[in-house]
């Protein structure tokens, strides 16, 4: 009965959800139009580059579509296996133990790469859905690969988007290949340790060099040899993504420690970065009983829920297309101080916000097309 289930979903139910997706997507491709002014006539100021040729806005769809499902494909894998968990058990119940109580520990936390799965051409399809652009402050400024760097990616956003499109992934074309532009650096992306203890989640994050953003794994790779790795890190957190909206630019900094104390320990310089459009990909919903949510999910998960849309509410996970451009500063260096005074993270966070404001203002001359934006602030 259930094998008889399984091909009617994969060659009946499926084929024909995606065919209705396809024509949705052709018939109504309001995020490709040039005038946003019919979908958001009242609020939004998102703009859209022109409208490529057919084939580049299917591909770019699908493979976007693709990548922003990852998570819910994964959760929909664990549902299906607790389902049949008696055929199951043998495999799947010591597989999620070890995800979630040894991996982390025991394991590879600091993720194993794959330069087969970075490069796949689904991160130039996705590069070409928004578009992302990707800049240097100083296109002359070099990165020695015989130092560590601690990347900090500003703003954290709803997920993180294009930190993921820019740097899991290799987009093979030269001008936004973070590969080309940074070349002979290792990357690491840090994300949620939540999200590194689910179950084949887990294994393709690390795949596409993600690792758990605490503090032991991060000085961990700042510190391992051969030198030339860089860790990723999205500063504001959750309480971050619960400010992010349209047209805004605000960070949550002031309070942050960690990340400049790691930096000062290691003496890895740091590199501030700025992704402007990142907090148009999705459209949070602003109420009380939202923020009242995010507020709760933070206090006990560790993580936020804001409440938002993307394309629409039957295209899940799918972000807006709006262009992305990041921008890379120069690095700032860091003498290595095993114990770092308050005085000596203070100093450098001073610092560090002056290069991110530098950033902010070059990138934000940058963008295109030109619109307007809210000014930089350190809101907490």
């Amino acid at each position: 009965m259930w094998a008889e289930l399984g091909q009617f979903l994969l060659f009946v139910v499926v084929p024909i959800l995606f065919f209705l997706y396809l024509l949705h997507f052709l018939y109504y491709p309001t995020v490709w139009r040039t005038d946003r002014t019919k979908p958001f006539p009242r609020t939004s100021t998102r703009p859209a580059p022109e409208q490529p040729p057919l084939y580049v806005r299917i591909r770019s769809y699908i493979a976007t579509r693709i990548l922003s499902s990852l998570l819910l494909t994964c959760l929909f894998m664990n549902v299906f296996c607790l389902i049949h968990l008696r055929k199951v058990a043998w495999w799947y119940v010591p597989y999620a133990l070890w995800c979630t109580c040894l991996a982390e520990r025991f394991g590879r936390p600091l993720g194993c790469p794959s330069q087969w799965v970075r490069t796949l051409s689904i991160w130039k399809y996705v590069g070409e859905y928004f578009p992302f652009t990707l800049l240097k402050e100083n296109p002359t400024t070099k990165f020695p690969t015989d130092k560590n760097y601690l990347f900090g990616f500003h703003p954290h956003g709803v997920f993180g988007f294009s930190c993921s499109g820019q740097f899991a992934g290799r987009s093979l074309r030269p001008e936004n290949d973070i590969g080309a532009i940074l070349p002979g650096l290792d990357f690491r992306i840090t994300t949620l340790e939540l999200n590194m203890r689910t179950p084949f989640f887990r294994h393709i994050l690390q795949l596409m060099g993600f690792m758990s953003c605490s503090k032991h794994n991060i000085v961990n790779v700042l510190q391992s040899e051969p030198k030339g790795k860089a860790v990723v890190l999205l500063v504001g957190g959750a309480r971050e993504a619960c400010l992010a909206e349209e047209g805004k630019n605000d960070l949550v900094l002031k309070k942050r420690r960690g990340f400049f104390e790691v930096a000062l320990k290691t003496g890895a310089s740091l590199v501030p970065m700025y992704s402007l459009g990142e907090n148009d990909l999705y459209t949070v919903v602003k109420t009380p009983l939202s923020k009242e949510l995010s507020e709760r999910t933070m206090q006990i998960f560790g993580f936020s829920c804001p409440i938002f849309f993307g394309r629409g509410v039957l295209q899940l996970f799918l972000p807006l297309r709006v262009p992305t451009f990041t921008m890379i500063g120069d690095p700032i260096q860091c003498q290595r101080i095993e114990n770092p005074t308050e005085q000596d993270i203070a100093k450098l966070r001073e610092t560090y916000c002056k290069a991110l404001q530098r950033v902010f203002q070059k990138v934000k001359a940058a963008y295109r097309p030109k619109r307007e934006f809210q000014d930089l602030r350190f809101v907490e």
